[in-house]
């Protein structure tokens, strides 16, 4: 048996999905080289229980940065008894509104898929007032940062379960294995690259 991505926790089969903890680390050093300082990373509570890998990564990427640059993650509220999707969507958004003024974020890394719509329901264009990038450029509204490469984990996955038919391999293993597939960075419009500050203060031809 094999499983793809970690939405489902059971049964503990073999596993075939995208590497998010290299790719976090690819999208956050990437957009730092477009020019981006103060860079965040916002998630959901939903999201970590799938495994915190990409918040390992912002984690692991902030310790290596200088204190004026690190911004914690944003986790947005779990769904309470009783709290209607409306006002769940709602505290998100005071969430969303209250990390933006205080950390004063210029670009996100987000698996939020609404996020660039998010922002703008509080009053922030993208990519004007921030930049942002998504873990899949298939599955959000923003065009840059990861293509996770779906059509490959879905041709390794084909090939793992081949080779367990070959082997006559059955049942659920007694030791699953993975396979991490890596994904690449995207350029697109909801994350320029930046223009260093000192570079448009030099006079014309210089």
């Amino acid at each position: 048996m094999v499983r793809y991505g970690r939405s489902c926790p059971t049964p503990r089969t073999h596993l075939v999905t995208a590497d998010q903890m290299q790719n976090a680390l690819l999208a956050l050093n990437t957009i730092r080289s477009r020019g981006y300082t103060r860079v965040g990373f916002v998630t959901g509570k939903w999201s970590t229980r799938r495994g915190s890998w990409m918040q390992a990564a912002a984690l692991l990427h902030a310790s290596t940065l200088p204190k004026r640059e690190q911004i914690p993650v944003l986790l947005f509220s779990d769904p309470a008894p009783g709290l209607s999707t409306q006002k769940l969507h709602e505290r998100c958004l005071f969430e969303l509104m209250e990390w933006m003024k205080k950390h004063r974020a210029e670009a996100i890394f987000t698996d939020v898929g609404n996020l660039r719509q998010m922002l703008a329901d509080i009053g922030y264009r993208v990519p004007d007032d921030v930049a942002l990038a998504g873990n899949s450029i298939l599955d959000g509204d923003a065009d840059a940062g990861i293509d996770q490469h779906a059509e490959e984990i879905g041709r390794v996955g084909v090939l793992v379960l081949v080779s367990l038919i070959n082997s006559h391999d059955q049942g659920i293993p007694s030791i699953p294995r993975e396979i991490l597939v890596a994904g690449s960075w995207v350029d697109g419009s909801t994350l320029p690259v930046r223009i260093p500050e000192s570079i448009t203060h030099l006079a014309p031809g210089m």
